[in-house]
């Protein structure tokens, strides 16, 4: 199975067969995931790309998708109209423990054809399936296995999460790579499987913000690269004095980074925000800046572009392959490429008019339904006998 790459014409057959109707013995094809990123993420990437995955397989027919997870943590979930999304808990000490614990304890559903996992941790041998697959969203822990020991935990999980797993999903082509060149996985064993965005149908909701500013979006620490952006802002008084920098994220800023930010003059915002506010944030805001250093995707790039936001990122390959050709990519390490952009955009309301129609045009080829339909092809691959 795992040397094998079916034609295309064995997914039509297949799915020809899942989808009938109309008899009481139509077949049908059974997806559960498990409850893992939604114990122990409130909101994220890869959260959403699992919600959102599962909304769209949903959608197709001749598909029954279930998710495991009676406890969870996860904003993006509750509300859901998914079987098995059960009570959201708020955050405390050792919740993930408890909301894994309960999904072990919990009545398991009926054999399922796939069990995807959402992420690297327990193997939850007591959801019954066929066939487990997995989704590799970088591999940023095997590259920083040598210096850092969470990262190097988290690289014998996924070791091992992607030994039990009958087919891979990557998110890019350059993760994909990256897997191909770190493991030595088959290509064939592999599906690409790229984010979507729904932020540009969220009706916005205006946070209190007064004052023009660029926007960044997701964490800020290691290689997220936050800490260049600052001293971008602060080496020039007419960013610090015009534009406030908008920090969206889950985590506030410690004290240290707040008296950094006070020191230096810099109107630094941090906002917790929903969806409704985080479409707002990228219609307004003068650019997305991402600086990160290492990406296995970057959706806030995608989401905002999607949103007819510009976008400064770094000049990385991850970027290279998901923004359009004349985007902005800049060498982030250098917080003097980081301000000259900022100032370019601030000054100049044709560039920011172009960036936005080339980036809207472009978003429109990441879809979920793609991302759902690539899916479909890769658990009939994993399912395949031969």
């Amino acid at each position: 199975m795992r040397g094998r790459n079916p034609a295309p014409s064995g997914r039509l057959e297949l799915w020809a067969r899942l989808a009938r109707s109309g008899s009481p013995g139509r077949m049908v094809l059974s997806v559960a995931l498990d409850q893992q990123i939604f114990a122990a993420q409130a909101v994220g990437g890869i959260s959403r790309y699992f919600v959102e995955l599962a909304r769209a397989l949903a959608l197709l027919p001749g598909v029954r998708v279930r998710i495991h997870a009676p406890l969870h943590v996860n904003a993006l979930l509750a509300g859901q109209p998914l079987p098995g999304a059960g009570l959201r808990l708020p955050r405390f000490p050792a919740v993930t423990r408890v909301c894994n614990a309960a999904a072990r304890v919990w009545p398991a559903p009926p054999l399922q054809d796939v069990l995807h996992e959402t992420f690297y941790g327990r193997d939850n041998g007591h959801l019954r399936c066929r066939v487990r697959v997995t989704t590799v969203h970088d591999m940023i822990p095997e590259r920083a296995a040598q210096t850092s020991q969470p990262f190097r935990t988290m690289a014998a999980l996924k070791k091992a999460a992607l030994a039990r797993s009958a087919h891979v999903f990557c998110v890019s082509a350059c993760t994909r790579d990256e897997l191909v060149e770190l493991t030595g996985m088959p290509a064939e064993r592999i599906t690409l499987t790229p984010h979507g965005s729904t932020l540009q149908d969220v009706a916005p909701r205006a946070p209190a913000i007064d004052r023009p500013f660029f926007l960044h979006v997701g964490r800020r620490e290691g290689y997220k690269n936050f800490d260049a952006l600052l001293e971008a802002y602060a080496s020039e008084p007419r960013l610090a004095r015009d534009f406030a920098l908008v920090s969206a994220t889950a985590d506030a800023p410690d004290a240290e980074l707040r008296r950094r930010a006070a020191s230096a003059g810099v109107a630094l915002v941090h906002l917790a925000a929903d969806d409704a506010e985080l479409a707002w944030l990228y219609r307004n805001a003068c650019a997305l800046v991402f600086p990160s250093l290492q990406e296995g995707f970057g959706l806030p790039v995608l989401e905002a572009m999607a949103c007819g936001c510009p976008v400064i990122a770094a000049d990385i390959a991850i970027m290279r392959e998901l923004t359009p050709p004349g985007s902005l990519l800049v060498d982030a390490r250098e917080p003097a490429a980081l301000r000259e952009a900022m100032l370019g955009l601030a000054g100049d309301a044709g560039e920011r008019g172009r960036l936005s129609t080339l980036g809207r045009a472009h978003a429109r080829t990441y879809t979920w339904a793609n991302c759902a339909a690539a899916t479909l092809t890769g658990y009939n691959k994993a399912l395949r006998p031969g």
